[in-house]
């Protein structure tokens, strides 16, 4: 990841990955994404690296969608570099001055998540894909993840769980309310693909737990529904207090992540 001020707090970041095309694969880039939604951008950039490893890039500028009401375009970085902001970084002079390898791998096959269809009605151009990351950046955003990226978090969550059932049970301690969210498999048994969403927890235990599904699913299910599940169809959970988020990929423990709110 570059960032192209020493402002921290403003400006605009250019993240690209590095070793996708030792998989004889375009590596993958996002331009112009502003430096509050980097983290985001950087976790739906890891989902697009993901699912190209397993299954393979889209064909180029084509619509792509990662999850319902989740939709990308990859395309060739030249496209998108034409048309950048002269105060953003990305540009051929940043790329040459970048690297000083041979042959410059900032100018070879890459493609840049983009947006699924151009914007502007006097120029259409392809820009970083803002919906996306918003979305994202929502506590009960359902990730979309590849299968080998799904079983190592529903590793960590169903290993971590009593944990979370212990903070919870401990009321969180904070003067803001803790809320715990749980990821499991929403879809009717048998149905494909498995649609996964988010439960907020009412009770918990380190065997599972019982709350209310957060957003209709995509067969009818209506948010609210109440749901009982174990912990052995976890696939994640979420610790919310006011803006602090962590889950269980972030590598906290969830008593530390209550202890810090306090």
């Amino acid at each position: 990841m570059v960032i192209g001020s020493a402002d921290l707090d403003s400006g605009t970041a250019w993240l690209f990955t590095t070793g996708l095309s030792r998989c004889e694969l375009p590596e993958l880039e996002m331009l112009e994404v502003p430096v509050d939604r980097v983290r985001e951008a950087a976790q739906l950039v890891d989902v697009v690296a993901a699912l190209c490893l397993e299954e393979g890039p889209p064909p180029p500028t084509h619509p792509w969608s990662l999850a319902p009401g989740l939709e990308v375009a990859l395309i060739p970085w030249r496209e998108v570099v034409d048309t950048l902001d002269p105060e953003s970084l990305g540009n051929v002079v940043d790329r040459e001055q970048l690297s000083s390898e041979t042959p410059n791998p900032l100018l070879s096959n890459r493609a840049v998540i983009c947006g699924a269809s151009q914007r502007g009605s006097y120029r259409s151009i392809w820009t970083w894909p803002h919906r996306e990351v918003e979305a994202l950046a929502e506590s009960d955003a359902m990730v979309p993840r590849s299968r080998r990226s799904m079983a190592r978090g529903a590793m960590l969550a169903r290993r971590s769980w009593p944990l979370v059932a212990e903070v919870q049970a401990g009321g969180g301690g904070s003067s803001e309310p803790l809320v715990v969210l749980a990821g499991i498999p929403v879809s009717k048994e048998g149905s494909e693909p498995v649609e996964h969403g988010w439960v907020q927890v009412h009770t918990s235990t380190e065997d599972g737990g019982e709350g209310r599904l957060l957003r209709t699913t995509a067969d009818g299910t209506p948010e609210g529904t109440s749901v009982r599940f174990t912990r052995k169809q976890l696939d994640g959970w979420k610790l919310v207090i006011g803006t602090r988020m962590c889950g269980e990929s972030d590598g906290i423990d969830p008593r530390k992540f209550i202890e810090d709110a306090v």
